[in-house]
C-alpha cells in the first residue's frame, strides 16, 4: 500500500488514517480518535471470564474445606454475575464502536468524494446527529444493563460520554 492510503490489506478504511488525515475538519479527527481509544483500550480491558479457569481456586477452596458451601456459593454467584455483566457491556461497547465506526467512514467516503459538498451540504452534522444519537442509546443502555445487575457505573470510564460531548459540541441540528 502506498504512503497516504487509508486502506489496509483487508480492503477497510483505517480510523488512525482518517485521525491524521482529517484532524483539522471540526473534531473528526477526534471522534476518530476516540473511537480508536474504545477499540484498542477499553474493549480490552473489559475481562470476560473463562469460568472454567476462574472459578477452579473456589472449587480447591471447597473441596478441601477451607471453604463452607455458603460462602462458596456465595463467591461463585458473585464472581458469575460479574462475568455476565462484563459480557453484557463489552457487547454494547462493541456494537457502539461498530456502528460509530462504519459512520466514520461513511462520512470519510463522502468527504473524499466531494470535500467542498460536504461542508456546505451540512452532511458533517448528519454525521455528528448520528454518533450523537449513537451515544445517547449506548449509555441508555449501560446504564439499564447497571440498574438489572445492580451496579453503579460511571459511562465516562467507558468513553462513551466523551464521544457523545464531542459530537455535541460541533452540532447545527437543533
Amino acid at each position: 500500500m502506498g504512503h497516504g492510503n487509508p486502506v489496509n490489506q483487508n480492503r477497510c478504511v483505517e480510523l488512525s488514517h482518517i485521525a491524521g488525515t482529517y484532524n483539522n475538519h471540526r473534531g473528526f479527527g477526534e471522534l476518530c480518535r476516540s473511537f480508536i481509544h474504545l477499540e484498542r483500550y477499553e474493549l480490552d480491558h473489559i475481562v470476560v471470564p473463562n469460568y472454567v479457569q476462574s472459578n477452579m481456586d473456589l472449587r480447591k477452596k471447597f473441596l478441601l474445606n477451607e471453604m463452607d458451601e455458603k460462602n462458596f456459593k456465595k463467591n461463585l454467584h458473585a464472581r458469575d454475575k460479574k462475568g455476565l455483566y462484563n459480557a453484557e457491556i463489552r457487547q454494547i461497547l462493541q456494537m457502539f464502536y461498530d456502528v460509530g465506526k462504519d459512520i466514520l467512514i461513511k462520512a470519510y467516503r463522502m468527504y473524499r468524494e466531494d470535500a467542498r459538498s460536504f461542508a456546505r451540504d451540512k452532511k458533517m452534522n448528519d454525521i455528528y446527529k448520528e454518533i450523537n444519537d449513537l451515544s445517547t442509546y449506548t449509555i441508555t443502555q449501560i446504564n439499564s444493563l447497571s440498574e438489572r445487575f445492580n451496579y453503579k457505573v460511571n459511562t465516562n470510564v467507558y468513553n462513551v460520554a466523551y464521544i457523545q460531548k464531542i459530537s455535541s459540541k460541533y452540532r447545527d441540528w437543533e
